[in-house]
């Protein structure tokens, strides 16, 4: 026994560090208030398990109570643990607070943990304080399970396009907890429950902190270090349509009005090509103004629909934008086997993309001798 809440103490360990990172990042990060709350829940679980064992088999009415207690408060509060990381990993609102469904299994499980006090559905506690299985033992369990695949299935999804190694990464990061909960029901005495969802979740902090570095902290959107990978990635691999976007007058913006109203152009723009191209390819951030979007294999009428899009989006904004938004744009379709390389067709993509601001330049300085 002694070895079970050494193995608790050590899970909580690491979880208090994790809660220390994530809180010196919430302003930048506000999903993180879901996982310190994770975390902080998994504490209060271990422990409770802790002090589950501390008391077993002490006698006296007092730790009767005390036991019972303890394991109504343990089952009913874990299903809340994989429901908050499921709030975290989201790139949406995966609950509507307004439909009780999502959080219905939660309070049917409480219910049921509370009744258990008197009823022992759950579990049995005898006046021996001796700790037994319930008939609706695994109920909390499996309600957890729920939520850990909603969680497994939910990452699967918003990354879909993730290179294969990071799916099988996140795979057995929350597999993990999921074993564990097969394996203590085969073997109630091995209670590896908690410290396994403490190790899953240390291992997806860290895991969330180094995919940071492939996304720009101004725009939210992909950097140059992730275009580089995604374009090793996709060379002599598949077709691809390369989408290469420049922001115009950015210096003119920041000489006359400041840099803070070229950074509202340059945040704009990547939610702007995001919302337009992030469905069918991935959005870059590859200089200060300049941006690249790397989709799957589009015919020519798809691109132009895909920029048409984009204008309707741009005008829409530019109707209520203090200052105008323009970007030149220049696209190119790399065939893996038609022997040239996927940095060739984006030299293309580049090249139609600055033939494509020299006929706006040109264009403005028509209208302007017009006027």
């Amino acid at each position: 026994m002694s070895n079970l809440i050494a193995l608790d103490l050590f899970s909580i360990v690491p979880l208090l560090f994790t809660i220390s990172l994530a809180k010196r990042h919430i302003l930048e990060n506000k999903k993180n208030s879901y996982y310190i709350a994770a975390a902080c829940m998994t504490i209060v679980i271990l422990t409770l398990e802790i002090i589950s064992n501390l008391i077993l088999d002490s006698s006296g009415a007092q730790f009767i109570i005390a036991h019972k207690i303890v394991n109504v408060l343990g089952f009913a509060l874990s299903p809340i643990v994989p429901y908050l990381f499921l709030q975290f990993v989201s790139t949406k609102v995966p609950v509507n607070k307004q439909d009780i469904r999502w959080v219905l299994p939660l309070y049917f499980n409480a219910l049921l943990c509370v009744l258990s006090y008197w009823m022992g559905f759950v579990f049995k506690i005898d006046a021996s304080n001796h700790y037994e299985r319930g008939i609706l033992f695994l109920m909390p369990t499996l309600v957890s399970l729920v939520y850990f695949c909603l969680v497994i299935f939910e990452i699967l999804e918003n990354r879909a396009k993730a290179a294969r190694p990071d799916k099988m990464i996140l795979v057995m990061i929350f597999s993990l907890p999921i074993l564990s909960f097969t394996v203590q029901i085969a073997y109630p005495n091995l209670l590896l429950i908690w410290p396994s969802v403490s190790l899953s979740l240390l291992l997806y902090y860290i895991y969330s902190l180094e995919m940071q570095y492939d996304f720009d902290i101004q725009t939210k959107i992909k950097n140059r270090t992730a275009f580089d990978k995604e374009m090793l990635r996709n060379d002599t691999r598949k077709n691809v349509t390369l989408f290469v976007f420049d922001l115009n007058n950015l210096k003119s913006i920041n000489d006359l009005y400041g840099h803070d109203e070229g950074d509202i152009l340059i945040k704009s723009s990547a939610a702007l090509l995001n919302t337009c191209f992030a469905e069918i390819g991935d959005v870059f951030r590859i200089g200060g103004d300049e941006f690249c979007a790397i989709c799957d294999d589009l015919t020519d009428d798809d691109a132009e629909n895909f920029l048409l899009t984009l204008k309707t989006l741009t005008d829409e904004y530019n109707n209520k934008a203090k200052n105008k938004l323009e970007m030149a744009h220049g696209y190119s379709h790399y065939d893996h086997q038609s022997g040239e390389t996927i940095y060739e067709a984006l030299s293309r993509a580049d090249d139609f993309m600055y033939a494509h601001k020299a006929y706006m330049k040109a264009t403005l300085g028509r209208r302007a001798a017009d006027q």
